[in-house]
């Protein structure tokens, strides 16, 4: 029975999905999301979600979970994990794509022994920042452990009150429980990271941003609005979204509503690269979105 399973990780815009439209497009392979935000129904635009026109075998946990839920890496790696075994039983080699990093490190090492999250707490730090700001916790977790605080985003209010949160429960450190060596989940694992030279990177994503805007994020921002959940938009680590109310609600222009998106993902993809760079077991390549080196086609075939 086959075993193999291939994971492809790296930062946002650096060519994943159409590596995988042009290499695991076919019916040997299927392809599993771990992306942390594509798994929301309502934001095909602003996640970057395949199209579904260019799609030729399975895309499994894209699109799923309704506006207004929540998902987990706890739960999220479950589902993973189920799909990638169904897969083996088909005799398929399940693709895993994404570069959540929290996700994928759940999906392929398994979750740290955490404490369960506290309400009383969790509310505390809640109102902590809407009181001090943000960046006030940011702040503290970078004094407490300055390690994990490098591998978020200084906007990520979620993975920031959750890091604070175990602090105080357990005074244990997310960053040095990074650091411990793991075994793979899946032995048989294959795990294929992209990297883009940086100045490459930033004007792809840059561009990227500007077709975004073209393909309807804004539209798609508007009908959230309209559903009334503004708050659950704003509170999704997403980038963008808060930009484009922003804009919707005329506090900014557009020209700056675009300039901040472009800023806030190319942080993001900063963010991701450390930390990738951490993850052991990483076969790391060149990639130029829109080719294919000879190097990784003979490494996978």
């Amino acid at each position: 029975m086959i075993s193999k399973v291939i994971f492809l990780i790296g930062p946002t815009a650096s060519g994943k999905t159409d590596l995988c439209y042009s290499l695991f497009n076919d019916k040997k392979f299927i392809i599993i999301n771990a992306d942390s935000q594509q798994v929301y129904k309502d934001l095909p635009v602003g996640t970057a979600q395949p199209e579904p026109s260019k799609i030729k075998t399975d895309y499994l946990l894209y699109g799923f979970v309704k506006s207004g839920e929540r998902m987990n890496a706890g739960r999220f790696a479950e589902m993973v994990h189920k799909e990638i075994k169904n897969a083996h039983t088909k005799g398929i080699i399940p693709v895993v794509v994404g570069g959540s990093g929290l996700y994928l490190n759940a999906i392929i090492y398994g979750l740290d022994d955490l404490p369960e999250a506290n309400q009383e707490i969790r509310s505390m730090l809640q109102k902590e920042a809407e009181k001090k700001g943000l960046n006030f916790l940011y702040n503290r977790l970078s004094d407490i452990d300055p390690e994990y605080a490098e591998i978020i985003s200084p906007n990520d209010k979620i993975r920031i009150i959750r890091a604070l949160e175990i602090w105080i429960l357990s005074k244990k450190k997310l960053g040095e429980l990074k650091k411990k060596p793991k075994g793979l989940i899946f032995p048989d694992s294959l795990i294929i990271g992209l990297k883009v030279e940086r100045e490459l990177l930033y004007r792809i994503i840059n561009e990227r941003c500007i077709k975004m805007i073209e393909k309807g994020w804004i539209e798609e921002t508007e009908k959230l609005l309209k559903k009334g959940l503004k708050e659950w938009l704003l509170s999704l680590p997403a980038i963008g979204y808060k930009h484009i109310v922003s804009f919707i609600e005329n506090k900014i222009d557009k020209d700056t509503m675009i300039e901040l998106i472009k800023r806030d993902t190319r942080h993001y993809a900063k963010h991701q690269i450390t930390w990738f760079k951490k993850m052991p077991h990483v076969q790391w390549f060149e990639h130029i979105p829109g080719t294919i080196s000879d190097e990784l086609k003979n490494f996978l075939f």
